[in-house]
Formats: C-alpha cells, sequence, structure tokens
C-alpha cells in the first residue's frame, strides 16, 4: 500500500509537475488511471478521498466526464469525506454535465452543489449562481428554437426569478419580456420589462426595454403611463442619446394625450431639466415651439410669445448645427411673431386723436412687416410665401384705413372734398406696394415653380387689385374624377382636367392636357384660351401667351377683353 502510494506520488509529481493539468502531458492519463486503481484496491485508506480527489479532477479535465463522476461519486459516498469534499465532488458533477450541454441535468446538480457550499467559505457561490443561469437560460433557449414561444418566455423569466444576481439575469428578463409580447401577453411583458428597468437600471437592454414597455402602452392609448415611464427612465438610464429620446418621447406623448395643461406642466417641469442636460439638442426647439402652441391655444398669448421667442434664439444658438427640421421651426415661430403684431396693428382705428393713433398704427405695421421680413429670409418656401402673403395683406389694411379713418368733424363741405383727395394719395402708394408685394409671391411660380396656398392667394389678390394684368378666367368645367386614371379621346375632357391640374399646380401636366384637347381638335378655342392663359400668368412664356390669345381670336373667339391682353402683351414683349 505504502509502496503504491509512493508510486503514485512520483508519478503526480511527472504528470502534472507545475501543479497544473495538461491534457497534452504524456502521463495525466496514466496518473488518472493509478488514483482510480488505488481508490479501489485500499478504499479504507486515509489518504483515498485525496486520491477519489485528484482523480475526479484529472478525468474531469481530460473530458471523461463519465470517470469523473463515478470518481466523485465515490468521494461524496466515501465515510472519511469532510463537508468540503462532498462539495467540491459535487461542484465537478455539476460542472461536468454543464460541459456535455445537458442543461437539465446541469440544473440539477448545480443546485446541489450550491446546498453544500460551505458556509465558511461562500466565495464560489456567485460562479454557481452563473452556471445555474446559464443552465436555465440554454433550456429556455432550446424552447424557443423549438417554436414553444410561451414556455420559452417562462423559462426566462424562470433564470431571473432563481438568479436575479448574476449577469445572464437581464438578458434573461429581455428575452422574456420579448417572447412574452411576441405571445400577445402584455401584462407579463411589461412586468419583465419593468423588472429589468427598476432591478438592472445600467443593463444594455434596458434602454430597449423601456422603449417596448412604452410603446405597449402607447399602444393601449394608455399615452400618459407611456410618458410617465419614458419621463422616469430618462432620469437614471446612463446614456446621454437614450435619455434625451426618453425625455423628448415623454413631452411629445403628454401632448399627445389631449390634455394640454397635462402636457404644458410636463414641459415645465422638464424644461429647464433638457436645457441643462441637453443644451445643443435640435429637440429643444420643438419642444418650445410645442409648448408656445400649447399656451397659445390657451390664450395664454404673453407666454406663448415668450416660448415663440425662445424658439428662435435656441436656432440662432445652433448656428451651423441646425438642420431643415429646426430651421423651418424656427421660420414658423418668427412668423406666427408677425401674427401677433398685426394682430394688434389691425384693432387699432385711425379715430381721434387722429395724429396719435397713425403714429401708434404706422409703428406697429413696420414691427410687423420686419417681422415678417425675417420669416421670409429663413427661405422655408411656405413660410416666406405666408409671409410675404401677409405684408401684401397688411399693406391693403394700411390703403383702406387711412380711405375709412374718421374725418375731422369740423370740416366745410369743400375742405372734406379736399381732404379726401389728400386721403387718396396718401393711402395709393400703400395699394401700390401690396400690389408689388403680391407680384413678388407670384413670381416664385413663375421663376421657381412653387404653387401653393399663399402664392394662390396672392394670385387672387392681384385679380382683384390688378384685374386687367391678372383677371383671367379659363373656359371649361373642372375635373372631378380621378386624375390618374385614363381618360377618353374628348376634347372637353383633357381640356377640363388640364384645368384641375392648373388648380393643383401641376402646370406641366396642365400643358400637356391642353395640348391634347388641341391636337383632338384643331379649332377647340377654349383649350387655346386656357392655354395661353397658363403661358401668362403661371409659366412666364409670354410669347406663347400672345399667340394662343390671337389664335383664340382667330378661331371666333367671343371674349373681347382678350382683345386688350394681345394689346398688352404686344407691349410687353414688343412683338406685333
Amino acid at each position: 500500500m505504502e509502496s503504491g502510494y509512493s508510486a503514485l506520488l512520483s508519478l503526480e509529481k511527472i504528470a502534472r509537475p507545475s501543479g497544473e493539468i495538461r491534457a497534452d502531458n504524456e502521463y495525466i492519463q496514466r496518473f488518472g488511471e493509478s488514483n482510480k486503481k488505488f481508490a479501489a484496491a485500499f478504499p479504507e485508506d486515509k489518504r483515498v478521498t485525496e486520491v477519489l480527489l485528484n482523480g475526479t479532477e484529472v478525468f474531469f479535465h481530460l473530458g471523461n466526464f463519465v470517470e469523473s463522476r463515478t470518481m466523485a461519486q465515490q468521494l461524496m459516498q466515501h465515510k472519511l469525506s469532510t463537508e468540503k469534499d462532498k462539495y467540491v465532488a459535487q461542484r465537478y458533477i455539476a460542472e461536468s454535465f454543464l460541459k456535455e450541454e445537458a442543461y437539465g441535468k446541469s440544473e440539477e446538480e448545480i443546485k446541489k452543489a450550491i446546498a453544500l457550499v460551505p458556509t465558511t467559505d461562500r466565495k464560489d457561490l456567485p460562479m454557481l449562481e452563473r452556471a445555474l443561469a446559464v443552465s436555465l437560460y440554454k433550456q429556455a433557449e432550446g424552447l424557443k428554437s423549438e417554436g414553444k414561444v410561451k414556455e420559452a418566455a417562462g423559462a426566462f423569466k424562470k433564470v431571473y426569478d432563481t438568479a436575479p444576481n448574476t449577469d445572464i439575469a437581464s438578458v434573461a428578463l429581455y428575452d422574456a419580456g420579448v417572447l412574452y409580447e411576441q405571445d400577445k401577453d402584455m401584462d407579463n411583458a411589461i412586468n419583465a420589462f419593468q423588472l429589468l428597468f427598476l432591478r438592472y437600471p445600467t443593463s444594455r437592454y434596458t434602454p430597449v426595454a423601456v422603449s417596448e414597455w412604452g410603446e405597449i402602452l402607447e399602444s393601449r392609448g394608455a399615452y400618459i403611463s407611456a410618458a410617465q415611464v419614458y419621463e422616469k427612465a430618462s432620469a437614471v438610464l446612463e446614456d446621454r442619446r437614450v435619455r434625451e429620446d426618453l425625455l423628448y418621447k415623454a413631452i411629445i406623448l403628454y401632448k399627445k394625450s389631449g390634455n394640454i395643461d397635462t402636457m404644458y406642466n410636463s414641459y415645465y417641469k422638464n424644461f429647464e431639466r433638457f436645457q441643462t442636460e441637453f443644451p445643443d439638442s435640435p429637440k429643444l426647439i420643438e419642444l418650445t415651439f410645442d409648448a408656445a402652441a400649447s399656451r397659445e391655444a390657451l390664450k395664454d398669448h404673453t407666454t406663448a410669445k415668450t416660448l415663440y421667442e425662445k424658439t428662435i434664439s435656441l436656432h440662432k444658438r445652433l448656428g451651423a448645427a441646425a438642420t431643415m427640421e429646426t430651421t423651418i421651426t424656427a421660420a414658423k415661430a418668427q412668423l406666427i411673431l408677425g401674427d401677433y403684431k398685426k394682430k394688434f396693428y389691425e384693432y387699432i382705428k385711425i379715430v381721434q386723436p387722429l395724429e396719435e393713433n397713425l403714429k401708434k398704427k404706422e409703428g406697429l405695421l413696420k414691427d410687423a412687416l420686419a417681422d415678417y421680413t425675417v420669416a421670409a429670409k429663413y427661405r422655408i418656401s411656405d413660410v416666406t410665401t405666408e409671409a410675404t402673403f401677409r405684408m401684401g395683406e397688411m399693406f391693403e389694411h394700411h390703403k383702406d384705413a387711412i380711405m375709412t379713418s374718421e374725418r375731422p368733424s369740423e370740416l366745410t363741405g369743400e375742405q372734406l372734398e379736399e381732404y379726401n383727395y389728400l386721403l387718396e394719395e396718401q393711402a395709393y402708394p400703400f395699394e401700390e406696394k401690396a400690389i408689388s408685394i403680391h407680384e413678388g409671391n407670384v413670381k416664385k411660380t413663375v421663376e421657381e415653380g412653387i404653387y401653393n396656398l399663399w402664392v394662390k392667394k396672392s394670385y387672387e389678390r392681384l385679380s382683384t387689385l390688378v384685374p386687367a394684368k391678372y383677371k383671367r378666367e379659363e373656359a371649361g368645367k373642372p375635373f372631378t374624377g380621378d386624375l390618374s386614371a385614363n381618360i377618353p379621346d374628348d376634347p372637353d375632357t383633357y381640356n377640363n382636367r388640364g384645368m384641375t391640374f392648373r388648380e393643383n399646380g401641376e402646370f406641366k401636366k396642365a400643358e400637356e392636357d391642353y395640348k391634347r384637347s388641341i391636337a383632338l381638335k384643331p379649332d377647340f378655342n377654349s383649350a387655346v384660351l386656357n392655354l395661353g392663359i397658363l403661358y401668362e400668368l403661371y409659366l412666364g412664356k409670354f410669347a406663347d401667351a400672345l399667340k394662343n390669345y390671337k389664335e383664340y381670336v382667330k378661331l371666333g373667339g367671343d371674349r373681347k377683353e382678350v382683345l386688350s391682353w394681345i394689346e398688352m402683351l404686344e407691349k410687353r414683349t414688343g412683338v406685333k
């Protein structure tokens, strides 16, 4: 027995000279077998527990898990084994099943190992808990791969329930939430995502889980609840970009809830925080603009005006970092500030004391025009054309205000006549300015192809202010069918559809339809006239317009005013 044990010690020295077990050492297998033989030959030897442990360890590292487990079980059952020996043996048994990917069995054996961890030395406990989490997670993955969504979701949740202190628990909770959501079990999905947020705020899965959680609430129409989730998460998560996005989403949802006061209160509560944490965020501009609009809806114009001014200031601060979206928002804010001044301006009447009220009205006119001019300079077509139209509208109003102003009561009949004449002289230049402003708007159609509501309104005003130049009535009836559908080869139908295309600002299509109408019926003077109007007012092709007007007359068109249009265009083009 002694000689056998001495031989075992000698073999150990050459099998693992550094104390480590290396599978490439030619003696290590012999060492394992020798331990096995010694334990079988001398089961009552007091050193046999050490021998069994060596054999368990060697066979484990050689990947011979069956032999390793056999010796480990012998060690656990040996009467001389200590509690620590039994724990180490059980741990090797558990780890061997994990190595073999027998995860159901490894779960069972790891739980046994955890129960045997010495109370005086529990440093291995985190490692064992993680191994248990791995076993459970792998089983959940297997269920998921089999398409058993509900069972897999529960299995992933079990990872958290069993081993909440491991790094795998947060991943498992996220997976559970996603699968619950996939299985339409939204309450359990919310529970999983909520636990992930509360227990593991620094996990890389938490921001996504918070978004999923909030989106479920949004899908239920619970906008305020979703907003509260986003707002709370934005205060604790680490990633700056995530916090910014979540706080932004929270405020937007408060607005979407339909409760303007709630939205504004949330904005007011978070605005300073947002500005401090994200001073260069483009989102700050949008939030400020939205808050301004909400106060405006509540007739709190003073606060709204301050917030619109803040919107513009924030955009200026962005400088070169400004985006198209932030520029559009700032331009709209500037336009609204002009609208405020325009309302004040229109409210003032030129009544006694005449000089004082006229001076006040002229000052407000100047201020409002200045705001509209700045708005137009943002070069956002919808804002620019609206601001331009508003300026033209103000000049028209000012002309009318002068003409309808209160007359001094002490004037004689002759003096009143002279006074009215002087007023006309004073008012006329403002009408000229209005015409010039509106013409600037319609130029955008001819030169830039812009035709929107405000340009259209300018065309309408010009048709009243300068009817000889701009009042043109097309011949035909607007098309009421599907504009994209094929239509029969009928000249009236093409002409009518061309009118509708023109009204919609689709001038190229209008031109094509008018030409098609004429091709089908060369003497169709209505289409010839409409094509001329299109060329003159909307495409700036004055020579072509003149040619069409002359053709209209030649075809027997009965509109007398066309003769004056011809005369005007001949002067303009120099063509007879």
